[in-house]
């Protein structure tokens, strides 16, 4: 129970598990002398039936008899009334830079688009749907040591917040990750999440005024750091 927006967060009992029947294709083609390098196409079908869906009711609308929560919201979670279809298409392209001077062979780019489309029955909407995205990745490995560096844009997305009028706001979040081999069975590591602390801000649109800043949220980055240790065991027979 959250008193201070006034929602109250319950189950479903009669919530239906979701189903699926999923259709993909793929085209690649490779090139190069390491066989490693590609551009590639993924188109895939998706057609969801019971898709779970937020909900949010009155005290009324939910049956409430708690008198103490008569002005209450109640969140919940509902199935669609008719099938989901999710289509998506994935552009990519991965390339190991061996023609580089020898320090740089071990440089690889890999960068992809992701288009996503939902069809909803009427009244139904799916929240958090993110439509565009483009994601890139450079790395580089020489002997020991390995680092690389990503970054994802996400075009608007939504709705959120079981509101269709609220969305995120376009934003790129950038991450770097690194590792070193101390020997044959021991390395360490380290990961960096969100390293230029992007903050989520979800706008509201309102019909003859200009969009306005409806949360703004900021988690920072996210550190780890680690030690990798792999054993292997010998039998004598």
């Amino acid at each position: 129970i959250d008193d201070d927006n006034l929602i109250v967060t319950t189950p479903n009992p009669g919530l239906l598990p979701e189903r699926s029947e999923k259709i993909a294709a793929s085209l690649s083609y490779f090139f190069g002398n390491s066989g490693i390098n590609n551009v590639q196409i993924v188109a895939t079908h998706t057609k969801t039936s019971n898709q779970t869906l937020g909900l949010r009711l009155t005290a009324e609308e939910y049956g409430n008899t708690d008198p103490a929560l008569a002005d209450y919201e109640f969140q919940s979670f509902s199935n669609a009334s008719s099938p989901v279809t999710w289509n998506t298409v994935e552009y990519s392209y991965q390339q190991y830079l061996s023609f580089l001077p020898r320090y740089f062979q071990g440089t690889s780019l890999t960068t992809s688009y992701t288009r996503v489309d939902v069809d909803t029955p009427t009244g139904v909407f799916v929240g958090g749907v993110i439509p565009n995205s483009v994601k890139g990745t450079l790395g580089w490995r020489y002997n020991r040591f390995g680092i690389s560096f990503s970054a994802i844009w996400s075009d608007d997305s939504g709705p959120w917040l079981n509101n269709i009028n609220r969305y995120q706001k376009a934003n790129t979040k950038c991450d770097f990750s690194g590792s070193i081999r101390i020997t044959e069975h021991v390395s360490f590591y380290f990961a960096a999440r969100n390293v230029f602390q992007q903050s989520h801000r979800i706008m509201e649109k309102s019909a003859g005024n200009p969009d306005v800043l409806y949360r703004y949220e900021n988690y920072g980055s996210n550190w780890t750091f680690g030690r990798k240790c792999s054993f292997e065991r010998g039998f004598i027979k």
